[in-house]
């Protein structure tokens, strides 16, 4: 008859150990000197240069979400990806099928304005870690067609993580689903992600 393993007990053996980190030992080097001093304000023009992108970036993406909402309307279909022309520069403006997280009270408010069509429920099952541990054992077994798990402590077993987004695809169906709400007010409620790239002067 085959030995009875503790599947929980086997995985929880098998996991490395975190070794400790030991202090950083400190080596000198003379002749990258100058080197390493002009990196060093390098670096730190790098984080002064990309604060300052950050902020230009939201003020372009900004005027550029305008933009998509407007030719949205004009062309009354989903417009994808487009250029964007401003003086010398340019870049190729992206909106996505992607949108921010939202809580279960954001997605009762999008559901009881536009409708079941636009917000979907997304169910993670987990399981309770300090009932494995005291029944690490037993849900091995069970898994072999055991049965000894306390009836009280059965519902509390599994737990489940409910998360709610907005429907995939929605980004292309504004003016078709949506359209009488407008697609500026559609687009500020369901705030899809929009990306910049090949940002350039021509």
């Amino acid at each position: 008859m085959a030995t009875k393993t503790n599947l929980f007990a086997a995985a929880k053996t098998a996991a490395p150990a975190k070794p400790a980190k030991a202090p950083k030992e400190i080596v000198k080097i003379d002749s990258i000197a100058s080197d390493l001093e002009r990196l060093a304000q390098v670096q730190e023009q790098i984080d002064q240069l990309s604060a300052e992108a950050k902020l230009l970036s939201e003020s372009v993406k900004s005027e550029s979400i305008n933009a998509f909402v407007e030719l949205y309307e004009k062309k009354n279909s989903y417009p994808g990806s487009f250029e964007i022309a401003a003086g010398k520069a340019s870049m190729l403006f992206i909106p996505m099928d992607k949108y921010i997280v939202l809580n279960e009270e954001r997605a009762g408010e999008l559901t009881a304005k536009y409708g079941d069509e636009i917000v979907e429920e997304q169910t993670t099952y987990t399981m309770d870690a300090a009932l494995i541990e005291k029944y690490g054992e037993e849900i091995s077994n069970l898994i072999l067609k055991s049965k000894k798990i306390e009836e009280e402590d059965k519902a509390k077993l599994i737990g489940a993580t409910v998360k709610y987004a907005v429907k995939k695809g929605t980004i292309s169906v504004i003016t078709d689903k949506f359209g009488d709400y407008g697609v500026d007010e559609v687009v500020m409620d369901i705030k899809p992600v929009f990306s910049m790239k090949n940002v350039k002067i021509s």
